[in-house]
């Protein structure tokens, strides 16, 4: 069973065969037997590397932890915090794990961070970011479950604002 083990791994390789050969078989197999899954955890993992707030001790933890519902985060205002996560959203955006698992309403709720952290920059990139979801409508934006009044008007307010924006 190890020699044909071998021979398979020898064969599979075309190492036997001149260069200018290898590269059309090479390319032939990567055809026919791609690597990449339709989720690109390697890219995930390779994305989560980079992120630094906060960091991980585990990338290829964080991206496994990418594939369950996200827990409820509490919204902090705080601009610097804002600031220290917007690099990582744009890694985060990359991943088509985090694509899938994220929803209209987490969308807003990043919308809102942004407001009251007053920066701009960051509100245009969620904006371009909310645009660019064909499956997402306005309209299937589920009713916020917050208690806070001014939480609330601020997502309302920034809800209706995108409205006026994308018609």
């Amino acid at each position: 069973m190890e020699c044909l083990r071998a021979a398979a791994a020898y064969l599979w390789n075309f190492r036997y065969l001149p260069m200018k050969c290898q590269w059309p078989l090479i390319k032939l197999r990567r055809r026919l037997f791609p690597s990449q899954s339709p989720l690109g955890r390697r890219r995930s993992v390779r994305f989560a590397r980079a992120i630094r707030y906060p960091p991980l001790r585990s990338p290829g933890l964080f991206v496994l932890g990418l594939l369950w519902p996200l827990p409820a985060w509490k919204l902090a205002a705080d601009a610097d915090a804002v600031d220290r996560r917007a690099h990582d959203l744009q890694l985060l955006r990359i991943m088509p794990l985090w694509r899938s698992r994220d929803t209209p309403l987490r969308a807003l709720y990043r919308m809102y961070e942004a407001v009251c952290a007053r920066d701009g920059n960051l509100i245009a990139s969620a904006t371009q970011y909310f645009w660019r979801q064909t499956g997402w409508a306005m309209a299937d934006i589920p009713e916020p479950a917050c208690e806070d009044e001014e939480q609330y008007a601020v997502l309302a307010a920034t809800a209706e604002t995108l409205v006026e924006c994308f018609n």
